[in-house]
């Protein structure tokens, strides 16, 4: 690649401040991501990680295009100022290989790396997650129609004329991929912050247009989602209903009605960051859980003929 020229430490800044993703940072946030960033460069044809190899890092594309080979779809080739592998290495997981189609310059950064960073500036964090969950709900708008989600099994008998005691909430959300995988303490903050919240037979939760900003763990009962048009899905136990918008700062986008009388336990996500900025290994934990979702949302979109871009960084 010779002629090929160099991007200068302030060139990095000017370029990550000018993605979308980035833009709303500010300059000394953009500067401490370029503090981390190596530049990297491919030669036409140059293998950058083979599918089933999980990356260790993930690049921004400066300059030139790669092909990107899914084991289940087509190649599909992208250029700046799109990103690859953050998914895949936060997921532990991947089923995607990346060559360079032509020259290439990029930006590399570490998984590590990263994490020292999120954890140095916790705004770092809470951007990536905002980028993913908005990224996430882009994909599942595609295919949600029609499925039933939610897969808890009540492990808890139903208290009547009382809530949920702090050992039963504990025992429910323990269920969960999330809080499975993390210490007891924060289970724990989880848990104490939650508040019971009931719906009868028939209740409409809410509208399409409301304000957002809280997600419903459903405990029991069933919630029937009425999508655009005649579409709909169903969730049932163990569904984190509306995680997603509330997190990506977006309003309700579907109108839930109660098949059956719902329990459900709020999270309000102002007190979720709260306990990850306590506890950095919860946030670990969730960029994982996030970025599997990720993955599993573009295998069916690609299952249903759809195209998805490589994914969305923070």
């Amino acid at each position: 690649m010779t002629g090929v020229r160099q991007i200068s430490p302030f060139d990095r800044i000017l370029y990550l401040k000018s993605l979308p993703e980035l833009g709303e940072l500010s300059s000394e946030q953009i500067a401490r991501m370029a503090g981390v960033a190596d530049e990297v460069q491919f030669e036409a044809g140059e293998t950058i990680y083979e599918p089933g190899n999980v990356p260790s890092s993930f690049y921004v594309i400066a300059s030139g295009t790669v092909d990107l080979q899914r084991t289940d779809g087509p190649v599909q080739t992208f250029g700046a100022p799109e990103s690859m592998g953050f998914v895949e290495m936060f997921a532990e997981a991947s089923n995607t290989g990346a060559v360079a189609a032509t020259d290439m310059i990029t930006l590399r950064f570490s998984r590590q790396d990263l994490l020292e960073v999120f954890e140095e500036d916790f705004e770092l964090l809470q951007n990536s997650i905002f980028n993913m969950a908005k990224y996430h709900l882009s994909l599942l708008r595609q295919v949600i129609g029609g499925t039933r989600r939610g897969d808890w099994e009540q492990v808890v008998e139903i208290p009547e004329g009382r809530p949920f005691d702090l050992l039963e909430r504990l025992i429910m959300i323990r269920q969960g991929d999330l809080f499975s995988a993390v210490g007891l303490e924060a289970v724990v903050m989880m848990a104490t912050s939650m508040k019971e919240v009931h719906w009868s037979a028939g209740d409409v939760l809410w509208e399409p247009g409301d304000p957002s900003g809280a997600m419903f763990i459903i405990v029991t009962g069933e919630v029937e989602a009425h999508l655009d048009g005649d579409e709909s899905f169903h969730a049932g136990p163990g569904y984190p209903l509306g995680n997603l918008e509330s997190l990506a700062h977006q309003p309700r986008w579907y109108r839930p009605v109660a098949q059956k009388d719902i329990i459900a336990l709020r999270a309000d996500h102002e007190t979720f960051f709260d306990v990850m900025e306590d506890d950095f290994e919860v946030a670990e934990t969730y960029l994982k859980a996030m970025a599997t979702g990720i993955l599993s949302a573009q295998e069916a979109v690609i299952r249903a003929g759809g195209k998805v871009v490589p994914d969305r960084r923070g």
